[in-house]
């Protein structure tokens, strides 16, 4: 969503990148999140996290929920909490994203897939679902959901 991007030259540290993103109206979300190490000032999930980052892989390429849930993320004394939940105890408001990162011509065969619940099919509409985390992932491809709005009783 934002106009620009960034690369390692312009931000050199994650806080440097956390106040990048804030500064623009757009979405991230955090790949790779298993090779999130301390280091080049990443305080993990410590810093004040920005609107933007919207979501966190729990899938990714043929690695499943086994690699990116099922660990014990970046802190040793919270009782084998994932990334994912780290990141959300802390505060950070991540829905469950997930990612093909096929580079290459097999996109699309994964079981995996992640839904956004927009109100129509716009882009407008899409960064809108999914700046208000309205999105799901699964690793069946042919699961359905139905939200329907609840009845009013009067």
């Amino acid at each position: 969503g934002s106009d620009d991007y960034c690369t390692r030259k312009q931000v050199d540290t994650y806080p440097e990148f956390l106040n990048w993103l804030a500064e623009r109206d757009c979405v991230a979300f955090i790949a790779h999140p298993i090779t999130m190490k301390p280091g080049i000032g990443c305080n993990g999930f410590n810093d004040k996290a920005p609107d933007q980052p919207v979501g966190i892989e729990l899938w990714n390429r043929i690695e499943g929920f086994d690699v990116h849930y099922y660990n014990d993320g970046l802190y040793t004394n919270d009782n084998g909490l994932s990334y994912f939940d780290e990141a959300n105890t802390r505060g950070w408001k991540l829905g469950a994203t997930g990612g093909g990162d096929d580079h290459g011509r097999s996109w699309g065969w994964r079981q995996q897939k992640m839904v956004i619940l927009a109100h129509e099919l716009t882009r407008n509409a899409q960064f809108e679902a999914l700046k208000e985390r309205r999105f799901y992932i699964s690793e069946d491809k042919n699961i359905r959901l139905s939200l329907q709005k609840p009845l009013r009783i009067l």
